[in-house]
């Protein structure tokens, strides 16, 4: 686990609750802190699992992650989990703000099945919309869930594009790169960030070999050619890879 002086070289930290450092030691390096909030999905082996009463809202398993359940959004318990247990025990360790991620899980459902989980879009902006009026301006990113971005500009302050312009197969476990009409078709989905008044800021995380430094440095070019923040690791995060010089 990397200590909190290996992250004194980046502006923006997005971590774990469960760091095993104290928070307030990262900030004093001079990166925001924010804390890592699942909201589309919750591990039944996390932290927070032990504090969740009602365990009804949780529909199925993440083939991906096991142990971690895809959650119905809409159900009135997991909005009061989130917004009166987990976020203010995160923000409480310290950390500026929070990091909101899995909303793409929630919406999937009502994508896959619109009768059944019906209103799971328009649950998700609310849930988002409550963590905002009840903690105030707190910096807030959220990872893709880009159908929301247009009822969301005004709430959250970033918006993450994971896996723009690489893959992940976790059945080979091998990293590779997104066709051009892939990226070309997720970018395009970003166009309410860019359009957004003020335009939201992007930033972007990849997942690569660490030991192709080329393709490393190539996908940073290709990120900042987008006008986005990048950073590039490894599928599980659990190091921190500086970036390599580039033109090196």
């Amino acid at each position: 686990m990397a200590p909190p002086d290996a992250f004194g070289a980046y502006a923006l930290v997005v971590l774990d609750p469960n760091y095993p450092f104290p928070i307030t030691d990262v900030t004093a390096c001079g990166a925001m802190a924010l804390g890592y909030v699942s909201v589309g999905e919750f591990s039944t082996t996390g932290r927070f699992a032990p504090q969740l009463a009602d365990t009804s809202p949780l529909v199925k398993e993440n083939p991906n992650w096991p142990g971690s359940f895809v959650v119905d959004v809409r159900s009135p318990s997991w909005r009061r989990f989130i917004v009166e247990t987990v976020t203010p025990q995160v923000l409480a360790q310290g950390f500026t703000g929070i990091f909101l991620d899995t909303l793409d899980s929630a919406l999937h459902l009502e994508e896959l099945e619109p009768d059944r989980y019906r209103g799971m879009r328009t649950a998700a902006v609310s849930l988002l919309a409550a963590i905002r009026a009840r903690y105030g301006d707190i910096p807030i990113m959220m990872n893709r869930g880009y159908p929301l971005l247009r009822d969301v500009d005004t709430i959250i302050d970033a918006v993450l594009a994971e896996s723009l312009v690489t893959t992940y197969d976790f059945a080979t476990r091998r990293y590779g790169l997104a066709t051009d009409d892939a990226v070309a078709s997720h970018a395009a989905l970003l166009d309410p960030a860019r359009t957004a008044s003020p335009p939201l800021p992007v930033f972007s995380l990849d997942y690569w070999d660490p030991e192709d430094i080329d393709g490393v440095r190539a996908i940073y070019a290709r990120e900042r050619a987008m006008n986005h923040t990048p950073y590039v690791g490894t599928i599980l995060l659990d190091r921190v890879l500086p970036e390599p010089p580039r033109g090196a």
